[in-house]
């Protein structure tokens, strides 16, 4: 699976809070769109009036998420102030943002980016490069870069306009608690995780200082949240998503946060081995984009891949792949066959395949997600992982070869170490899948070594009671007893040896197989001759 998959892109807010009476710095007053004069002829009162009555309808409409009835008004708008104010006045440019942002939420990002470009040259012009108005704009613009699978340009358009809102709006103004979101999100792209946290606590150290609503806090957790679980801090992850849904929930709240959040906390619940409940959040998440979006946008892809994930931890590989097929029809059809969230589905799709013990088919699946990934970025995080799926699907398909997938294996560690660190969950099983292709190879010594070293890593990480820290101390013990080292094995068994944990959900399968290895071990121990 993959972190951005897993983590839905943060979406640029519908509709911005009121400011809440707080002292804040004097700020420059921003130019009046409206003083600029008109291009064409100056509306009537009762055209301005109904320019006022239609940005209401077409902002209303989008913030609730009403977006056939938001794009009707938005064309009338369009229509009346390209009429009056002229096509190439900022009026019109903010009307036809309106439309642009629509156009964004459905998944059409070439029209998004044509309406947000243009609009920027607009603002630009007749306001100046520091108006709140021009700093929306690259706001948008950085969105749609980062939908477009452009991460490494989406930061820099964020900044500007974080520099600009804080200039003109202040520093505790929504505008800015929504850029820092944003900005956060970008850094998660780029797994730069640190950069990432500190934006999303600084919004909601503003949003504290303002007393912004719950509902809208509830989003800034979530991302504080997203970061503790891509970093593998599980338990500041489980508290921060729990609160964000919790929050929600009371609210009666229904639109894109609660399933962004959902999907987070399914996430989490996949990686701590409680699939069971991963899979209920996940179809939770895809039914309210479905609702909201369609059945066929990107968002909908991400559900249905997340849902597969969790079915497959589940062991329904049939449901798993059916899904993550429809996923990739999805967003190949959507946002194009070589776009980078549709490469990272066809990694996914190979990733359960191979967990279905059907790795012909996925080899040539992986080879083709990782050349697409390598050519749009080749030093990310999200070609690192490919590389990982590749060499699994070749060890796999070619077993009488070992040796052919060691290069690909030890690649694949090698990619993710830097970008993750060598005890990260995914670092783990890189060298884990190393280990094994090594055994495979006949360098006993040296895989055995490494397996205990995983092992050792994966407990202190993931602690004992996770089922994939179990999964690697098995694997390890399986090759000391190999060995012929059965005290050692022991040795590597008893930080997990906790009668307490013996029913952990997610982990009871591998729990027993601890006590069966245990066991065993100590009656090869107590054997005189042994």
């Amino acid at each position: 699976m993959r972190g951005r998959n897993l983590i839905l892109a943060t979406v640029a807010s519908a509709a911005l809070l009121a400011m809440p009476a707080v002292a804040q710095e004097t700020v420059a007053e921003p130019v009046d769109v409206f003083a600029i004069p008109a291009q064409v002829r100056e509306p009537t009162e009762a055209e301005f009036a109904d320019v006022g009555r239609l940005v209401t309808e077409a902002e209303t409409a989008r913030g609730e998420e009403r977006f056939d009835d938001a794009e009707a008004a938005a064309q009338q708008l369009v229509a009346l102030a390209s009429a009056t104010y002229g096509p190439g006045h900022p009026v019109t440019a903010s009307s036809r943002n309106i439309l642009g942002q629509i156009a964004f939420m459905r998944g059409d990002l070439t029209t998004a980016e044509s309406i947000f470009s243009e609009g920027l040259e607009i603002r630009r012009a007749a306001l100046g490069p520091t108006h709140p108005d021009v700093a929306e704009s690259l706001n948008n613009l950085s969105s749609v870069l980062s939908w477009q699978g452009r991460y490494d340009e989406a930061p820099a358009p964020l900044m500007q306009a974080l520099d600009i809102w804080r200039a003109t709006l202040g520093p505790q103004s929504p505008e800015v608690v929504e850029g820092l979101r944003n900005l956060g999100r970008a850094w998660i792209d780029l797994a730069r995780y640190d950069d990432a946290m500190a934006a999303y606590e600084e919004a909601l150290a503003i949003q504290t200082a303002i007393d912004a609503p719950a509902t809208d806090r509830a989003s800034t957790l979530r991302g504080i949240g997203d970061v503790a679980m891509m970093t593998g801090d599980y338990v500041v992850a489980d508290a921060r998503l729990t609160d964000s849904l919790r929050v929600l929930e009371a609210a009666g709240f229904e639109g894109l946060g609660l399933g962004l959040t959902l999907t987070s906390l399914g996430s989490l619940r996949d990686r701590q081995g409680r699939a069971d409940e991963a899979v209920l959040l996940h179809g939770r998440a895809t039914d309210v984009f479905a609702a909201i979006l369609g059945p066929e946008h990107p968002f909908v892809a991400a559900g249905l891949e997340n849902t597969s994930g969790a079915f497959a931890e589940m062991g329904r590989f049939d449901r798993s792949v059916d899904l993550q097929q429809r996923a990739l029809q999805i967003r190949s059809t959507a946002q194009g066959s070589s776009h980078p969230d549709t490469s990272v589905s066809r990694r996914s799709l190979a990733a359960t395949l191979l967990m279905a013990g059907r790795p012909a088919e996925a080899l040539p699946i992986a080879e083709l997600a990782l050349a697409d990934l390598n050519a749009s970025h080749p030093d990310g995080l999200e070609s690192a992982r490919a590389e990982l799926v590749a060499a699994r699907a070749e060890f796999a398909t070619f077993p009488d070869d070992p040796a052919r997938a060691l290069p690909r294996a030890r690649r694949a560690q090698e990619r993710l170490e830097p970008l993750l660190g060598a005890d990260h969950p995914e670092t783990l099983e890189a060298r884990a899948l190393v280990a094994e292709v090594m055994a495979a190879s006949g360098q006993t010594q040296a895989a055995v070594e490494l397996r205990v070293a995983v092992a050792s890593d994966g407990v202190r990480r993931l602690g004992p009671a996770h089922p994939r820290a179990l999964a690697h101390t098995q694997a390890a013990v399986g090759a000391l007893e190999g060995l012929g080292r059965p005290a050692a094995a022991l040795d590597l068994l008893r930080p997990v040896l906790d009668p307490e944990r013996a029913n952990d959900r997610g982990a009871r399968a591998a729990r027993r197989g601890v006590w069966r290895s245990a066991v065993r071990l100590l009656w090869t121990l107590s054997d005189p001759g042994a």
